[in-house]
């Protein structure tokens, strides 16, 4: 069926209206706290304070048009006053709004977020859109399918997604340095770097992304007054090709697909993949509307204060297949199962004081999550991963008062959580070091059951010196200090390790592990001071500092480095606006860092192991554990970081434009370019030369290979060096990300549609592996050393797919009837390939990995080399939505399938090479196929 002819066909009906809800994107650039941090003078004084609001003007006012807009809708909707002539003035009052021409940018056009909008990379989708408009709730398709500039580092179908859905890249950054925010109040998981403590889905939320920073934050929304009830049930498999594919595929597109010529090994059996329900019931408390003094303005004004208390129960219930291969093809499939609840409430109020008042608001959120099968996502073997438990506990409050001629804002919280992880190797079996897809070729990351609890206070403040006026100063700062113990289930252990392709089987060495109670911080401290202009073109110049903090008992290290920010923004027009942005990020240490350098969380010694018997089972005698038997040494006792060690940092340059042809049409395009400076890296603590020495293999190749003994590493910054010289200078001896992204969006009154094209660039050098753990910025480990990694170096990371289309399209053919379709296309995963060299035919051995070709390609920089990438992928996904209007509520039943049209192109395939993977065996095929059904009571 084609989808866009039908919705082109329904356009021309022309039936009574359905009334869409209108939000603001959220601009700034800064710290995240829109209200309390970043944009404080331009908030109202109280309601604004209370719900971080942002007004385009820069004035100390009430509600702006939006706001009332949205806020009459809504109180139409409640009364259901749904007559034409009702519709028409809504409609007058929406137009007259957006021709404002006191409105800075496109900000009302720009209803959901789509349109990139001048001095921001920063984009607000309000939680009318999953609802009203996307019609559906999973983040990992939000980012896959629509945010133009992010990538979603794995594959997604509907909720297959769930229990991984925070690994993805916003204009390039490393995933590990996304960080999570409820209601303006970090949440991060200081254990596990990149990820939120809590789970949430946008039922009934806003949801912010910060294309700067790597910020995801979820907030209720202005003005939330609304109760609902909602439920889904999923359901999933891994299906064959489209019945029809082979009719509509001609041999030109079968040859644009490899995997259709490829050697696919098809598992023995397709049973269902992916099976879950969730669910979220929100109570709102009556709203109320208080009568407060203005400082804007004289007299008294009526300020919305919103509900007074709202409580939001959510919960997951869920259960996926993995496909596990092995040196031999497909080898089984194993399930994972993963539950998450949220327990969360928000409250404000007004407090007087003498002369003046305080606006509060308070939260908590608690929560428990967990996974039977923590580490299959990145196609670690069943008994690599890890049954993992969690359970956290935020409490939060903010207060907004006036000081003297200025306003000052702070918010105060703290975070706790309770980590297990459990080793899902009961039998300690050995490991092969071979894995097929090169996700990584160290498994030294497994033998890490244990107990971890975090406590994070933070606090943060502001205070803008005069807010009559549109010229001001603000002085803004955060503390955030994160103390994380961890307490090893097992604090002696051994692990084999050997290497098993098709004909060999060599056991190369023993582990001995040894780990004890470790405990840590981390402080991240900032401080700003942002000066704005509002009167001609419009500026805004931000300088500050960062103190970063990694606090250990043997080995401690902080640093204070700058940041800064420049923001412009030309004299706006009806039509036009442009924009830049330059300025310097810092990167914070993060839980890698102390892992690595902790003498306590973990220290290993590797001993040759000689299976003389050949039973794959560590014998007595077989290992000799003297000095003479030591292979190499790892883990904290032997690593520090070096006292020449750098923060690592970023500059970026965006140029955001948008040209606004009509009252429903506009183009934008955003120019972006991000230039990562001193990257971690791991040395040797010495010379090359100490621990090893070259040999001529097969091929006459020069491999490096390790002298067994002591080995001593250091964090380092990524050497310059290690770039190629051709035209090498600051611009290109670090890795980079350049990308532009064209958009094309159109918001009517029963039609919204999105079409964005991609094309970028993100280029560097990484530590050996592919995939979001290993071809990434950010990740660190001991072979990153090995010179045998400077073979062939710089390639394309994970977060490269080159080029990016995604269209969406949403239209209401009734009153009470909306579909939605998404189309997306990302080019294929940047992937390496692995030759292995033995430094003798036997057991206990050593084994040494060489890239045989660059990750993807460095074309356009570099050598000109180029490698290979999976295949592309592609996404389409239908969604149906029927309203059913009862008296004062809405009872709404949703129809999604995800993946409608499932090419069978592969999303992994075979990296280490032998005479067999040569053919580029493909490993899996795409994700399920998935249909979802979801009920929704809105009262």
């Amino acid at each position: 069926m084609n989808w866009t002819k039908d919705l082109s066909l329904g356009c021309n009906l022309y039936l009574v209206r359905i009334w869409v809800l209108v939000v603001v994107l959220l601009g700034g650039v800064g710290y995240h706290d829109d209200c309390t941090q970043d944009v404080l003078a331009e908030c109202t004084w109280l309601g604004g304070a209370i719900y971080g609001q942002e007004v385009s003007t820069g004035a100390v006012e009430g509600l702006s048009d939006e706001e009332e807009f949205s806020e009459r809708l809504a109180d139409d909707k409640d009364s259901n006053e749904k007559d034409n002539g009702n519709e028409a003035t809504v409609q007058s009052d929406l137009q007259d709004a957006a021709q404002d021409k006191s409105r800075t940018g496109y900000d009302f056009f720009n209803t959901y977020g789509l349109v990139l909008l001048p001095t921001s990379v920063r984009r607000t989708i309000r939680a009318e859109f999953f609802s009203d408009t996307y019609l559906s709730y999973q983040i990992s398709s939000l980012l896959s399918d629509v945010m133009p500039q992010s990538v979603y580092l794995l594959e997604a179908a509907g909720s297959y997604s769930f229990a991984n859905d925070e690994i993805y890249s916003l204009y390039g950054n490393s995933w590990l340095w996304n960080r999570a925010y409820i209601n303006d109040i970090e949440v991060s998981s200081a254990y596990f770097s990149g990820r939120s403590l809590h789970k949430f889905i946008p039922v009934g939320y806003d949801i912010t992304f910060d294309g700067i920073k790597g910020v995801r934050d979820y907030s209720l929304p202005v003005g939330s007054k609304k109760g609902f009830v909602y439920n889904n049930v999923t359901a999933g498999y891994i299906g064959e090709a489209v019945p029809y594919y082979e009719t509509i595929a001609n041999e030109s597109i079968i040859n644009f697909f490899p995997a259709q010529k490829r050697d696919i090994k098809p598992p023995k059996e397709r049973p269902g993949t992916i099976s879950s329900s969730e669910g979220s019931l929100r109570f709102v408390l009556p709203k109320k509307r208080t009568q407060v003094p203005s400082y804007a303005n004289e007299g008294v004004d009526e300020v919305f204060s919103g509900a007074p208390f709202v409580i939001d129960v959510y919960y997951h219930l869920g259960g996926r297949n993995f496909l596990q291969f092995d040196y031999d093809g497909f080898d089984k499939v194993f399930r994972e199962f993963n539950t998450a609840m949220t327990v969360s409430g928000y409250t404000d109020w007004t407090a007087k004081r003498l002369g003046g008042e305080t606006a509060w608001t308070a939260g908590f959120v608690a929560s428990a999550f967990s996974r039977t099968r923590l580490g299959a996502e990145f196609y670690f073997r069943e008994e690599e991963t890890l049954n993992f438990t969690s359970l956290a506990l935020t409490g939060y409050a903010k207060q907004v008062l006036r000081v003297g001629g200025g306003v000052f804002s702070g918010s105060y919280a703290i975070s706790t959580a309770w980590h297990t992880l459990a080793d899902n190797n009961s039998n300690n079996a050995p490991f092969n070091v071979l894995r097929v897809t090169g996700e990584g070729l160290f498994p030294y990351d497994f033998n890490n059951a244990e107990a971890v609890v975090e406590i994070t206070p933070q606090v943060t403040y502001a205070y803008v010196f005069d807010v009559y006026r549109e010229n001001f100063l603000k002085l803004a700062g955060s503390t955030r200090l994160a103390v994380v113990t961890a307490n090893p289930a097992q604090k002696n252990d051994r692990q084999a390790v050997y290497f098993q392709d098709r004909t060999n089987h060599f056991s190369l060495y023993e582990s001995h592990i040894a780990r004890d109670f470790t405990a840590y911080a981390i402080l991240d401290e900032q401080f700003n001071l942002i000066l704005n202009d509002h009167k001609q073109a419009w500026w805004k110049i931000e300088v500050g500092f960062d103190l970063d903090a990694l606090l250990l008992r043997a080995e401690s290290a902080a640093r204070i480095t700058p940041r800064f920010a420049i923001t412009l923004e030309l004299p706006p027009t009806r039509w036009v606006s442009l924009g830049f942005l330059l300025g310097r990020e810092n990167i914070p240490f993060t839980t890698e860092y102390a892992k690595f350098l902790s003498a306590d969380y973990k220290t290993t010694e590797n001993y040759l192991w000689n299976d003389s018997n050949r039973n794959n089972r560590v014998d007595a005698g077989e290992v000799e554990t003297g000095a003479g038997g030591l292979y190499s040494t790892e883990g904290g006792r032997y690593q520090r970081l070096s006292s020449k060690f750098n923060q690592p940092h970023y500059y970026y340059i965006d140029v955001p434009f948008s040209l606004h042809m009509t009252k429903n049409w506009a183009l934008s395009l955003g120019i972006h370019y991000r230039l990562f400076k001193q990257s971690p890296w791991v040395c040797y603590e010495g010379d090359a030369s100490d621990y090893g020495s070259y040999r001529e293999v097969a091929g006459g190749e020069q491999v490096y290979f390790e002298t067994n003994g002591e080995k001593r590493y250091e964090i380092c910054n990524l050497p310059t060096s290690y770039f190629p010289t051709r035209g090498r200078n600051w611009f290109n001896n670090s890795p980079i990300y350049f990308g532009a992204t064209a958009g094309f969006t159109g918001v009517g009154k029963r039609y919204v549609v999105s079409l964005s094209f991609t094309a970028h660039l993100i280029n560097g050098i990484t530590r050996q592996g592919n995939g979001p753990l290993h071809n990434n910025l950010g990740f660190f480990e001991r072979t990153m050393a090995d010179p045998n990694n400077l073979v062939r170096p710089v390639g394309r990371y994970d977060p490269d797919r080159a080029y990016l289309i995604r269209l969406f399209l949403s239209y209401a053919f009734l009153r009470n009837l909306i579909a939605a379709t998404s189309i997306a296309y990302r080019d294929g995963q940047p992937i390496g390939s692995w030759d292995y060299h033995f430094a003798n035919a036997g057991n206990g051995t050593q084994i040494s990995w060489v890239r045989r070709e660059v990750s993807g390609d460095n074309l356009l920089l570099y050598n000109g080399e180029f490698g290979t990438r999976e295949d592309a992928f592609f996404t389409v996904d239908f969604r149906l939505k029927w309203i059913i209007p009862l008296k004062n509520s809405d009872l709404e039943f949703h129809f999604n399938i995800y993946n409608l049209f499932d090419f069978a192109l592969e999303t992994v395939e075979y990296a280490v090479y032998d005479e067999e993977a040569s053919k580029r065996i493909a490993l899996e095929l795409e994700p399920p196929r998935t249909i979802e059904f979801i009920i929704k009571y809105v009262y």
